[in-house]
């Protein structure tokens, strides 16, 4: 009867141990990158897939998890991608890495990121090391007590500005408490005047075929 009851307490330690392995993020879905009249991003067939667009993975540490996200811009209108993460409980990490496109015509010297909760759901946290770009070495980040975040990518010394065509990379790793849902609001900031230049020289084309 004795050896019974311990290996029952052994059953219950190894389990224990394969629920903690198994402990923290579940799954990261994204979704709106085309809402109604936003037509920042050129998406094939009009949708936001996940497996093409976007998707995500558990990293080494089963707690935490990386979703990766790729986008074609081809207007600077603002663009908001709603992110869900559910999780078991446990306060994980994770880390968005994106990969973007400048099609718009214009180059861009900095690029703005905010997170912005949706009510009912608790604070989510970047940690400011954490945040990173290929093109951007000037990060500013701040964590406001409403739960809200919001990055900055700037030029510095040696930067160049991301001419269409080009490539940028961001990436930022934020802590969450439980289940979160919240705005990812971004937007590429244009070299000043370079709108002007883009909207002159459409001119001097229009006026070039009459």
């Amino acid at each position: 009867m004795k050896h019974k009851r311990w290996v029952v307490v052994a059953l219950l330690g190894v389990a224990g141990l394969a629920s903690s392995a198994s402990a923290g993020l579940i799954d990261i879905n994204i979704t709106g990158a085309l809402a109604a009249g936003n037509e920042s991003l050129y998406l094939p067939d009009h949708q936001w897939l996940e497996g093409r667009d976007w998707g995500w993975t558990p990293d080494t540490n089963p707690a935490n998890g990386t979703g990766t996200v790729s986008e074609s811009w081809i207007a600077g209108a603002p663009v908001t991608l709603n992110v869900e993460a559910l999780t078991d409980g446990i306060d994980p990490d994770v880390t968005i890495t994106k990969s973007l496109t400048n099609n718009t015509g214009f180059a861009w010297t900095s690029f703005q990121i905010d997170l912005l909760q949706f009510s009912g759901f608790g604070p989510l946290s970047v940690y400011p090391g954490s945040v990173g770009s290929s093109r951007f070495s000037v990060h500013n980040t701040t964590n406001f007590g409403s739960g809200n975040a919001q990055m900055i990518f700037s030029l510095g010394g040696g930067d160049s500005a991301v001419l269409p065509g080009q490539n940028v990379s961001f990436f930022f790793t934020f802590n969450i408490p439980g289940d979160v849902a919240f705005k990812m609001v971004q937007t590429p900031i244009p070299v000043p005047g370079s709108l002007a230049l883009v909207g002159m020289a459409g001119l001097a084309a229009i006026r070039r075929r009459r």
